[in-house]
């Protein structure tokens, strides 16, 4: 394939030139997937393979991106300060790559480039002057869990990636995409998990939708006893008796084919897997 530099308004199709990528920094970022490195180690990848300062992952939909974390170079917030001033100026409506992206759903990622004193308005052009920044190197592609990519920004004290490099860095960003896929979709299980054991309307949530055939009752008792509340809390909380309660956890017990709260909670974890595999992944910026 002839190299081409890819302009604001370009993409191309990164599996058309697939370099495997080598050395420690590519296998530190493997290493890292589903742990809270994991962007520090990407950021340290891209930063050897083309001058990165700023890592930024995100699920995008309509054109608007969910930016789940960031990570700078010199970690001084510069890359949370980034992401919160794009979302608050809602830069990303006139952010052509981003709309784009957001609507790639083959499983071939889609590769951007964006010389960020070309970019197609004023205002994505006056706050990338502002924040310093020359060039965005983004990648956009459809997972079972929806549109992912992850962007790189380089800073204006650095040269724009010349045509010839750009290839390379296009292909080094597709080996990477499946790592982010894994990496996100570990995260958001692990996230679930947590939210699935500590948020009680959660809880009941997840009960209510399950085919065992429970009653509002023993949805809200079974409820109470997966997040730890005693027999006696459940019947202060709930404005019934003790006995009560006791009743509703035997039929509960009964309905699911059960003894013990132990075998309850195993129960428990293994319905959350089965319905919570589709919810969303929590975004970690207040925007």
């Amino acid at each position: 394939m002839a190299s081409r530099i890819l302009t604001t308004e370009q993409a191309i199709r990164v599996a058309e030139f697939r370099p495997s990528l080598t050395g420690g920094a590519y296998g530190r970022v493997f290493e890292a997937i589903g742990r809270e490195d994991f962007q520090q180690e990407l950021l340290g990848l891209f930063n050897d393979v083309c001058g990165a300062d700023s890592v930024h992952l995100f699920w995008i939909q309509s054109g608007r991106p969910d930016i789940a974390c960031g990570q700078s170079l010199v970690g001084d917030g510069s890359a949370h300060s980034q992401a919160r001033h794009y979302m608050e100026g809602r830069l990303w409506r006139d952010d052509r790559q981003m709309c784009e992206g957001s609507a790639v759903l083959q499983e071939e990622p889609m590769f951007y480039r964006m010389d960020t004193r070309d970019a197609p308005t004023s205002d994505l052009r006056e706050f990338y002057r502002s924040q310093s920044l020359l060039e965005r190197l983004m990648i956009c592609g459809w997972t079972p869990m929806g549109t992912l990519g992850f962007s790189v920004m380089r800073a204006m004290t650095r040269d724009i990636t010349s045509a010839e490099n750009l290839q390379g860095v296009g292909a080094a960003f597709c080996e990477i995409f499946p790592m982010l896929a894994k990496h996100m979709e570990m995260v958001g299980q692990s996230r679930r998990l947590v939210e699935s054991l500590t948020t009680l309307p959660l809880i009941e949530e997840y009960l209510a939708v399950s085919d065992a055939g429970l009653s509002q009752r023993e949805i809200h008792v079974g409820a109470r006893l997966l997040y730890g509340l005693s027999a006696s809390c459940i019947a202060s909380d709930l404005g019934i008796g003790t006995e009560t309660v006791n009743t509703h956890r035997k039929r509960l017990y009964e309905r699911l084919r059960i003894g013990c709260h132990h075998e309850l909670l195993l129960w428990y974890l293994r319905h959350c897997g089965r319905v919570g595999a589709g919810r969303t992944i929590p975004n970690i910026f207040a925007f």
